[in-house]
């Protein structure tokens, strides 16, 4: 009898190292599956997202209309120099400007931040203004190119205004 015992321990011990594995097993796809699950519905949701903001900004556009450059009789650090710039939202979603860049005859690029950022609605002609305190030498009259770009559709709602069409006010 002590024998029949033993031989069944004997053979027992094989099935439960069996089920102890296959239970291991079971419970890490478990946990594997559901970060799996989580993982992959972020990664979708931010690609739909991401693929909305696209597709809406395909129908963004703007342009400038007019800009002009008041020097204040001064080029001097420490008096005010106002850029104004006229922009049209030409497209069919609102898009937001937060500054105005200007690239001289030279190639330096001015990037001027307006105070805060401006919203443009469909159809709507918005003045935006930048005033600093700056010295104006490397802009009075050498303006290349105003350069204007939304900041949420920026591939297709952007457009630059020929140096040659910028009107100097106070400029010596």
């Amino acid at each position: 009898m002590d024998t029949v015992i033993l031989l069944i321990m004997k053979g027992l011990e094989p099935i439960v190292s069996a089920v102890m594995m296959l239970m291991i097993a079971i419970a890490a796809g478990a946990v594997v599956s559901g970060w799996v699950s989580t993982f992959s519905s972020e990664k979708a949701k931010n690609i739909r997202n991401y693929t909305q903001d696209q597709l809406s900004c395909n129908f963004a556009g703007l342009y400038i209309k007019n800009a002009t450059y008041n020097c204040s009789n001064s080029c001097a650090a420490g008096v005010q120099h106002t850029t104004v710039v006229t922009v049209v939202n030409s497209g069919k979603k609102q898009i937001a400007i937060d500054s105005i860049v200007l690239q001289n005859a030279t190639g330096s690029v001015y990037n001027l931040r307006i105070n805060a950022t401006q919203n443009i609605n469909i159809g709507e002609t918005v003045t935006i203004m930048n005033v600093s305190m700056g010295s104006c030498s490397g802009i009075n009259k050498t303006i290349d190119k105003v350069i204007i770009s939304s900041i949420n559709c920026p591939a297709s709602a952007s457009d630059s205004l020929s140096g040659g069409s910028v009107a100097y006010i106070e400029c010596g």
